[in-house]
Order: structure tokens, then C-alpha cells, then sequence
């Protein structure tokens, strides 16, 4: 089976797509990071495929990175495509971030499946835009259930290490 999962950005994105990927050994896992980002040097440490694309956080405030957002967003929907179309995933997993949500998006748009997983009790943003979305919806915590469509949503619990 082949498994593109979305992480980065933070060690809170990023490790626990590790975790996942160390559970799904004998797959083809091929992490989507940021251009740029940090966590790459940790994929490659863990000997994990990667490749990146363009992206960046929603700006909270009116700003020139603010004015960048919608092309930077532009930029990673169109990489995505032709990641997704190359790379011919089974399932795309979305470990949180802004960066799932262009490519989340993008599999959906594809037909290919798609689950999220939200680390922590109260979820971040991109993860409660995207729940509408996914086709499944991980969770650490029971008390995350109620932030997430009924139907989609269960506990999956969170191990590290």
C-alpha cells in the first residue's frame, strides 16, 4: 500500500507521523513536508521519503505575509496535484497544520481516501476546517470527538517511542 502523510511545521505534526509510519513498515510512506522546513532533516535521519512543497501558516493579522498567503496556498494545491498523481497514494494521511489542508483537499478532489489525526484535546484549525472533509477522523483524546462529525470521527489514542 502506498501512504503519503502530511506532517511538519511542528515536532507535534511531525512525530507523531513518524510513529506512523514506524506502525506501517513494509509500505511505501512518502512524507509531504514544507519546502524548507526543519523536519526534513529528521525524515532523512530516519532514512523516511519526503519531498516538499510550498506552503505557510494562515497569517493571524494583516501583513505583507498576509498578501502571500493566497498565492503560497495557491502553489502548494497545484504541487500537490502533481505529487499525488505521481506518487498514486492509497491513502493520504493528514497529521495537522496548514500544509494538510492544500493537500488533503487535493486527494479529496482526486477520490483518493483520506483520514486526519488530531494529537491534541482542543484541535488546531487546519484539522477543524479539514474534518468536514476527510473521510475519517483520528483522535488522542476522547473529549476531541465532539469537535468533529459524528459519523467521521474515533479515538485512535497517541503513542510516541
Amino acid at each position: 500500500m502506498k501512504i503519503v502523510i502530511v506532517a511538519g511545521g511542528t515536532g507535534g505534526h511531525l512525530y507523531p507521523g513518524i510513529a506512523l509510519a514506524r506502525e506501517l513498515q513494509g509500505h511505501d510512506i512518502l512524507f509531504v513536508v514544507r519546502r524548507g522546513d526543519l523536519g526534513r532533516e529528521i525524515l532523512r535521519k530516519e532514512g523516511l521519503s519526503l519531498k516538499e512543497i510550498s506552503g505557510q501558516g494562515l497569517p493571524r493579522s494583516l501583513s505583507w505575509r498576509a498578501l502571500s498567503f493566497p498565492l503560497q496556498f495557491a502553489r502548494g494545491w497545484i504541487e500537490s496535484r502533481a505529487l499525488l498523481r505521481e506518487f498514486r497514494p492509497d491513502w493520504v494521511v493528514g497529521m495537522g497544520g496548514y500544509l494538510s489542508v492544500p493537500v488533503i483537499l487535493m486527494a479529496r478532489a482526486l477520490r483518493i481516501p483520506t483520514l486526519l489525526h488530531e494529537q491534541n484535546v482542543c484541535p488546531g484549525l487546519a484539522n477543524r476546517f479539514l474534518g468536514r472533509f476527510a473521510q475519517s477522523v483520528a483522535v488522542s483524546f476522547s473529549a476531541s470527538l465532539s469537535r468533529f462529525p459524528a459519523r467521521k470521527a474515533w479515538v485512535s489514542g497517541l503513542q510516541i517511542g
